[in-house]
């Protein structure tokens, strides 16, 4: 099952994933999980093994998942530079194998994806490192920022797992933030 959740902050998106069926590999990218399993709603989670799994980008594999819920932690890097994109690609690659390993472990039932807006935005700033390197090395200026078209890149790499998840056939559970849109001026024309 695939289930989508947005919400405004602090409605218990979070707290409502982690009720899905155990066991559960979580994703939490906005480190909101101490609020969700330890706030008004913890007696949910009373006789729940849980591991908080502390982001550590040299630990290449991940290890075996052996609680009930096991919450990978993933704090987006802190860019020094306003300029130059770092540690994205990283994170990414590090996101990506712990994913996969989940989406194809037999034993997982869930996995919880928080947030679907920052794992978005992860990815495109490591397509976005990625062009800065490439351009250091050619001894070129790095880009700013991405033009529009190379977000298909990033589009195509979130639906991948969306479609890894349905082919699974384990609940894959996607927390979004609200973001604005961008609508016409009414009566604009």
């Amino acid at each position: 099952m695939i289930i989508s959740l947005e919400g405004s902050e602090s409605a218990g998106k979070t707290t409502l994933a982690y009720t899905a069926p155990l066991p559960i590999v979580g994703f939490a990218f906005d480190l909101g999980i101490e609020r969700a399993l330890k706030g008004t709603m913890y007696k949910m989670f009373e006789g729940i093994s849980i591991d908080i799994v502390p982001y550590d980008r040299s630990v290449i594999e991940p290890a075996p998942v052996t609680a009930d819920i096991t919450i990978y932690e993933l704090p987006r890097p802190i860019q020094i530079d306003s300029n130059l994109v770092k540690g994205a690609k990283e994170l990414w690659g590090y996101f990506l194998v712990r994913v996969v390993s989940a989406l194809t472990n037999q034993r997982t039932k869930s996995v919880v994806i928080d947030t679907m807006t920052i794992c978005r935005r992860i990815r495109a700033d490591a397509y976005l490192q990625n062009l800065q390197e490439q351009a250091i090395a050619q001894k070129q200026p790095p880009r700013q920022q991405m033009i529009q078209i190379e977000y298909a890149a990033t589009n195509d790499s979130i639906r991948d797992i969306w479609i890894m998840g349905a082919s699974s056939k384990k609940n894959l559970i996607g927390i979004h933030h609200l973001t604005d849109e961008r609508m016409e001026r009414p009566n604009s024309k």
